[in-house]
């Protein structure tokens, strides 16, 4: 486990969508002394990037790494001290508008998806496992306020489920 620090969240957009950049930040900053806070893992990497992307370059990323052959919403890898969580903005958009979110509150809550990867959990590997994410990524949007049309149309993460 690392040592109680402040961690460094960066944020790079390759796309033309104008991004909440400093919203993010304070979220992913918010939610890690949440996660440190209810000790819910101690494996969050000290510096934490978050890559916007076009869904071009999402859709490779996944095929080479999940062997998925669409853009990905989110994607989270952990290198040591470093995480990355790469973010396809305009699939979240199209996510957002048919659940009826506003598309900032779906981003926020799909960067908080990536940062919960990065603590180690991952829903698709079994039914508990998908129970804990999502009791997780519940307590983080309720605590980050995000605010999701009635929270109705957000479905829970099944495990399996990419």
């Amino acid at each position: 486990a690392y040592p109680a620090m402040k961690h460094e969240v960066v944020c790079i957009n390759r796309t033309r969508r104008r991004i909440p950049t400093e919203r993010i930040q304070y979220d992913i900053r918010a939610a890690v002394a949440e996660v440190r806070r209810k000790r819910w893992t101690g494996r969050l990497p000290p510096v934490i990037t978050v890559v916007f992307l076009p869904d071009r370059e999402s859709a490779l990323l996944n095929r080479r790494f999940r062997k998925k052959s669409r853009a990905a919403n989110v994607l989270s890898f952990h290198f040591g001290r470093e995480g990355e969580v790469i973010v396809a903005p305009a699939t979240i958009s199209r996510e957002a508008h048919s659940r009826g979110h506003p598309f900032g509150e779906e981003l926020r809550r799909m960067v908080i998806h990536g940062l919960i990867h990065l603590t180690g959990q991952h829903h698709e590997s079994s039914r508990r496992a998908g129970a804990r994410f999502n009791r997780m990524a519940f307590h983080l949007e309720r605590h980050l306020r995000i605010q999701l049309a009635g929270r109705r149309g957000v479905e829970p993460i099944r495990s399996g489920r990419a």
